[in-house]
């Protein structure tokens, strides 16, 4: 039981990329408001 099944790794390679991309999503977001306000 000390290996992880192949399944569980690829789903949280899942999870963290999609966490990624939200981050990604959210800083943009920010960045934009930041231009705009300066």
């Amino acid at each position: 039981m000390t290996t992880n099944p192949p399944i569980l790794t690829y789903t949280l390679e899942e999870i963290l990329s999609r966490l990624d991309q939200k981050i990604e999503k959210q800083f943009a977001e920010v960045n934009q408001k930041m231009d705009r306000q300066f």
